[in-house]
C-alpha cells in the first residue's frame, strides 16, 4: 500500500507525559504513548531507504528513519518475520499506522494505516506480533479489537473483540464474539497461540489487568486468571507509598510461560501458563534509580518498556536508555547496549518535562551510531532480530536503530 499524501501542521497538545494512565491510554507502552504525544506532524513519511545503515557491521546503525526527514513519526511496538521489521507508528491521533524495514537493505515503506483524516486503519495501535500463519496481529486499544494484517498486502481485517467492547463486560467467545476490554501488549508463542494484556474495569485488589489467549485457528478468545500474591505489598521504595499492583505491559513468550514487564512493581514477572502461578522473576520491588545489573531481585529496573525474546534462553528490556539482556536459566541481568545518563544533570534529560522535543534531541546522540555500548534517546521498545542481533525503536528521535554484536 502506498504512503498517503497530505500534510499536518504544528504538533500535537494530545497529552503530557503523565497524562497518559491506566484510565485513559494504551497499556503496552507508556513511556512510548508519552514520547509520540509530544511529535510534531510534518508530512505524510515517504519511501526511504535506511540511513547510515549497515546490517552486518558490529555496533549500532540506524535501520529506519532519518529524525525529522525520515519515513517515521513515532515508532513503537515492533515485531518481525526475519525478513522484515513492522513497527508499530503511533503520532498522538493524526498519524497511526504500521510501517514495514527491510531488514536487508532498510528500505521502509508504509504498509498500512496513515494520516487519520484520510481515513483510518486503527484508532490507537498499541502492539503488534507476527503470528505462526505468517499474518501480523495488531491490539488496537481505543476500538478493543486485535487486527489482523497480511504482510505482504497490507489488507486488514478484525480478527477477534467487538469495537463495542467498553460497554460490556470482558467475555470469552469466537473472534467478534468476544469481549477484549482495552487490549495492549500481545505476543506470539509460535505454537498457534496469541497473548494479549487487557485492562480490567473495575480493577480487583490484585490486578488492574488480565491477560487473554487466542488460538489463531479458531479464533477462540479465553482468560487467563491471574492472581497476584503481591498485592498486600506496599513499594519499598517509598514511605507512605499504596500496595504495589500487578500492571502488566509488554509481554514475551518462552517455553510455557509468558514474561511480563510489570509497571506496577517495576519488575519481570513471570506467568506459567500450566499452573497460572505469577511470580517476580528478576528486579527489586519498586525498582531503581538507575537500572543495576545483578542476579534475580538484586538486580534493578527504572522503567522498562518492552521486553522480547530471542527464542534461546535470553530476553532483552528496553529500560530508560540502555538494554539489558536476561539470562532466563541463571536470571542473571546485565546491560549490554547504551548508557545511562543521569538526568538530573541534564539540561532538560529527555526532553518530557514539558512535553516537547527541541530540534537539538532530533539529532543523533554522540555514540548513538557506532561502537558498542553507544547510547540512546529514548529506546522504547526491543525486538530481538537474530542471535546478537537487535532492533531498537526511539520514538523522541524517530528513527529504528539496529544493534549488531550484541552479546
Amino acid at each position: 500500500m502506498p504512503a498517503a499524501t497530505g500534510t499536518g501542521t504544528g504538533r500535537s497538545t494530545c497529552c503530557q507525559p503523565d497524562a497518559v494512565s491506566p484510565t485513559n491510554g494504551a497499556l503496552a507502552s507508556r513511556m512510548w504513548l508519552a514520547l509520540a504525544c509530544s511529535a510534531s506532524v510534518e508530512t505524510a513519511p515517504a519511501e526511504s531507504e535506511g540511513a547510515n545503515f549497515s546490517a552486518n557491521t558490529p555496533g549500532l546503525s540506524i535501520l529506519a528513519g532519518e529524525h525529522k526527514a525520515g519515513a517515521l513519526h513515532a515508532p513503537g511496538p515492533s515485531a518481525t518475520d526475519g525478513k522484515s521489521l513492522y513497527v508499530v507508528d503511533y503520532q498522538s491521533a493524526n498519524w497511526q499506522g504500521v510501517s514495514k524495514v527491510d531488514l536487508s537493505t532498510g528500505k521502509t515503506t508504509l504498509l498500512v494505516g496513515g494520516l487519520t483524516y484520510n481515513g483510518s486503519a486503527f484508532s490507537r495501535p498499541t502492539g503488534i506480533a507476527a503470528g505462526s500463519d505468517g499474518k501480523l496481529y495488531v491490539t488496537d486499544w481505543e476500538r478493543q479489537t486485535v487486527v489482523r494484517v497480511d504482510p505482504e498486502t497490507g489488507d486488514l481485517g478484525r480478527f477477534a473483540g467487538s469495537v463495542f467492547g467498553d460497554q460490556e463486560a470482558p467475555r470469552d467467545g469466537v473472534g467478534e464474539e468476544a469481549i477484549i476490554r482495552f487490549p495492549g501488549a500481545i505476543a506470539a508463542d509460535g505454537s498457534g497461540h496469541l497473548f494479549v494484556t487487557e485492562e480490567s474495569d473495575p480493577c480487583t485488589r490484585s490486578a488492574c489487568t488480565s491477560v487473554r489467549k487466542i488460538d489463531i485457528a479458531t479464533r477462540a478468545v479465553t482468560t487467563l486468571q491471574v492472581s497476584d500474591p503481591l498485592f498486600e505489598v506496599r513499594n519499598p521504595r517509598f514511605a507512605g507509598a499504596t500496595n504495589l499492583k500487578f500492571e502488566p505491559g509488554p509481554i514475551a513468550v518462552h517455553e510455557g510461560r509468558l514474561y511480563m514487564v510489570d509497571r506496577g512493581t517495576t519488575t519481570i514477572r513471570t506467568f506459567d501458563l500450566a499452573t497460572r502461578k505469577l511470580e517476580v522473576f528478576v528486579g527489586a520491588l519498586g525498582g531503581a534509580d538507575a537500572p543495576r545489573d545483578g542476579v534475580g531481585e538484586a538486580a534493578a529496573f527504572t522503567k522498562p518498556t518492552s521486553i522480547s525474546s530471542d527464542g534461546h534462553g535470553s530476553l532483552y528490556v528496553a529500560d530508560t536508555d540502555v538494554v539489558r539482556k536476561i539470562d532466563i536459566a541463571t536470571k542473571t541481568v546485565v546491560s549490554v547496549a547504551g548508557t545511562h545518563r543521569d538526568e538530573s544533570k541534564l539540561v532538560d534529560g529527555h526532553n518530557l518535562r514539558n512535553g516537547n522535543i527541541d530540534d537539538a534531541f532530533w539529532k543523533p546522540r554522540d555514540g548513538e551510531i557506532g561502537p558498542l555500548p553507544g547510547s540512546f534517546d529514548c529506546p522504547a521498545d526491543v525486538t530481538v532480530l537474530a542471535k546478537g542481533k537487535l532492533a531498537i525503536s526511539e520514538p523522541c528521535s524517530r528513527i529504528v536503530v539496529m544493534a549488531n554484536g550484541v552479546k
